[in-house]
């Protein structure tokens, strides 16, 4: 593990990364890094409030844990089974495709835009 302090660009430190862990207890606004992990196709462990907002599944896209030795259990598991991390990855980066890239979002701006115009 290693703390950088603010840095321009978090791509590189994405590359580096085997998991993303997202210890968050307490949440308020958007939480892009997980956006980001699930775009890059980087394994997230978090906690519920972690990934609040975001359609993803434990298990399946994401592995939640909300107390330490759960979150310590996950991140270990999945330092261990890299097949195990390439599927979680890829499950939450199919996840991002289909939610909340600019394209989709884009296209639910548009009908609401639409939407609000047929109203008026």
């Amino acid at each position: 593990m290693r703390f950088t302090g603010r840095v321009d660009d978090m791509r590189p430190f994405f590359n580096q990364s085997d998991v993303f862990i997202a210890p968050f207890t307490d949440t308020h606004g958007s939480k892009l890094k997980i956006a980001e992990a699930m775009a890059m196709a980087i394994p997230i462990v978090s906690t519920t409030m972690g990934i609040r907002g975001f359609p993803l599944i434990d298990g399946e896209s994401v592995l939640l844990a909300d107390s330490p030795p759960q979150f310590a259990k996950h991140v270990v598991s999945l330092l261990r089974e890299p097949e195990q991390c390439m599927a979680l990855g890829s499950a939450a980066r199919k996840k991002a495709l289909s939610t909340i890239d600019w394209s989709v979002l884009g296209k639910r701006l548009v009908a609401i835009v639409h939407a609000t115009q047929a109203a008026l």
